[in-house]
């Protein structure tokens, strides 16, 4: 406490520097390839860009989930025969910006290389988002000596504190960023009226909204607050025309950017199911007029409170921050985003998995990132030095806490304090438990020495000299993103050239997408007779780039099931060896001939694929 202490009244930035660096060295890792979102995130961009087709079933068929989450992933499917795909191109766009050269050379056996690009690369989206909510936090009158502490600690009090540390290869370390960077551009822009930050703030919304398509509602909201100021500042208030005249010209710019980003989403659905504009889990994933609002924030499963307190005491705090907040315009983007965020809670409850499946806490919250931060930071100005750091270590030990127990899956904290089941968690306490003889304390405790085990390495069995490495890329990339930053603030022709390099790798794309990527429609049809067993489809029809071996690994398991084992070794063995290297014919011979062949399709969703495959008799 006497080093944090030291720290809050301290103004030497390279305390704050050296405590950045070992924090992230000790905590950050490199991700790994597994997880039911990460397989769709990562398998659209492996396919955009190494394929050059949206044609995910090879992709999903090699990356290293287990066995029936991948065959899972290949048979749910929509009506016509289309991958059931939930999830946005966003973090495809971004991670291929960086990862070109190697995701145009990626092979299953090439995987470390793209993991370790992709962690490098998110580590410096982290590293600039905790700086952009050090300036959003000084522009509403927050020391540096205390605005500084509290960029961190928001994240780590967020969902990010696992998401943006370990499982970054989904959205929400995405979301989160790029909500604060819009946050970062309107003020600069409401301030300065210059174009270049109307660009910023409008590709920061397309990107949270090609990010996570629900956060379009920061958009929607924010836009009228950018048109009230310049409509009302540009001009006095009764010229109201050329008030509108001067509002829209003003909004021009950043809304041609967003429009650029939304687009490249629209031309990804296009391609994937035929339509420009769809609603990616069904119509009947929202419901609407029942939201579980309850649950989503006081329950012990994921629920908000319990498991994010900081994060929650951020936002309650937020209308006093707009309380005292003296600029007008500043009060105003407040109010726009106290609204975002109970709109971001109710559309968050309203979801058929309120809980967000195997989530940590409230990850779908990620995106008002930014507005907790004000929360806090507000919140800790009123209160004396020991107090702040007593309510600071309170909170990032119960982050450290809660993120020890979700790193064993224990994502139900009455298990931990009651010793039962939530009311809301259908799970029994057994089933979190490995053996008999295993107590839930106990798996925590395992939880806690993985989650707090240093260091960031770029390997998965590290020694020594491979810390070093990681604590040398960890100093490399906090200097480079500090002095960049200062470098490209001051110099506006950075900042053009750095925004324009950014916008016309993503109108490329978005063009690629429109005019030069293949539609889907034409394979679909042949996924949907695989699937489904309808016919013998026929292998030497035009089809894109490794679908006929996806189909090949379907039909060794359906052989496999009715104990047809050298028709399915023979049929395995006629996939590349390339594209096999993560699959196991003994493992499959396994889940088809046991139970685990019967779980992989024990999901609702999955009703029609489980019907025609329960009819193959053995």
């Amino acid at each position: 406490m006497a080093v944090l202490r030291g720290l809050l009244t301290g103004s030497d930035r390279w305390k704050w520097f050296i405590a950045g660096v070992l924090l992230l060295a000790w905590f950050y890792r490199m991700a790994t390839f597994y997880g039911w979102d990460e397989s769709f995130y990562m398998s659209q961009m492996i396919s955009l860009f190494q394929d050059h087709d949206l044609s995910l079933q090879n992709n999903l068929m090699v990356f290293p989930n287990e066995l029936p989450e991948r065959y899972r992933a290949l048979t749910i499917i929509l009506p016509r025969g289309a991958i059931h795909n939930c999830f946005s191109i966003g973090p495809a766009i971004v991670h291929g910006l960086y990862s070109l050269p190697v995701i145009s050379s990626s092979q299953p056996s090439a995987f470390l290389n793209l993991r370790r690009f992709i962690s490098i690369g998110n580590m410096v989206i982290l590293i600039l988002t905790i700086i952009a909510l050090e300036y959003i936090l000084r522009q509403f009158n927050l020391s540096r000596n205390l605005s500084r502490p509290v960029s961190a600690l928001a994240v780590i009090v967020s969902p990010l504190m696992v998401y943006g540390t370990r499982f970054y290869l989904n959205s929400h370390l995405l979301s989160a960023s790029f909500s604060t960077f819009s946050l970062f551009g309107v003020i600069l822009w409401l301030n300065r009226r210059r174009w270049v930050y109307a660009i910023l703030t409008g590709l920061s919304l397309g990107l949270l909204a090609i990010s996570r398509w629900q956060e379009i509602t920061w958009f929607i909201v924010l836009m009228p607050v950018i048109l009230y100021y310049f409509k009302t500042n540009g001009h006095s208030s009764d010229e109201f025309r050329t008030g509108i005249r001067t509002a829209f010209f003003n909004l021009m710019p950043g809304l041609a950017a967003f429009l650029s980003v939304v687009f490249v989403q629209a031309a990804a659905w296009k391609i994937q199911f035929d339509q420009w504009l769809v609603m990616p889990q069904g119509s009947d994933f929202m419901l609407w007029s029942d939201p579980e609002l309850i649950p989503l924030i006081f329950s012990s499963y994921h629920g908000v409170l319990p498991w994010s307190p900081g994060f929650v005491l951020g936002l309650l705090y937020l209308p006093a921050a707009i309380h005292r907040t003296p600029q007008k315009h500043m009060k105003s983007i407040l109010w726009g985003g106290l609204f975002y965020c109970a709109v971001s809670l109710y559309v968050s409850a309203c979801a058929h998995d309120w809980w967000a499946g195997s989530s940590y806490g409230p990850r779908r919250l990620s995106a008002l990132l930014p507005f907790t931060a004000v929360g806090l930071g507000y919140l800790l100005t009123r209160l004396s030095t020991w107090r702040r750091v007593f309510l600071i270590s309170a909170l990032c030990i119960w982050a450290v806490f809660t993120a020890s127990a979700f790193r064993k899956n224990i994502d139900d904290l009455s298990l931990l304090f009651q010793n039962r089941s939530s009311e809301f968690n259908m799970r029994s306490p057994r089933t979190y438990l490995d053996s008999e003889n295993e107590s839930i304390w106990s798996l925590w405790l395992t939880g806690f020495e993985k989650f707090t085990k240093p260091a960031y390495t770029l390997v998965d069995a590290p020694h020594t000299a491979d810390r070093w490495i990681g604590l040398s890329i960890v100093l490399f990339a906090e200097l480079l993103c500090m002095v960049g930053w200062r470098y490209v603030a001051a110099n506006s022709r950075l900042q053009w050239a750095v925004l324009s390099v950014i916008w016309i790798w993503i109108t490329g794309v978005g063009i690629w997408l429109a005019c030069f990527i293949p539609r889907n429609a034409p394979s679909d049809a042949f996924w949907l007779s695989v699937v489904s067993r309808t016919n013998n489809p026929d292998f030497q029809e035009p089809l894109p780039k490794n679908m006929v071996h996806a189909a090949r690994f379907i039909q060794t398991v359906d052989l496999a099931y009715r104990r047809q084992f050298p028709k399915a070794d023979r049929l395995y063995r006629s996939i590349p060896e390339n594209l096999r290297a993560n699959i196991n014919l003994e493992e499959i011979h396994r889940f088809a001939v046991e139970q685990d062949f019967e779980k992989a399709l024990d999901r609702p969703e999955s009703q029609a694929v489980r019907q025609s495959i329960l009819q193959l008799e053995p």
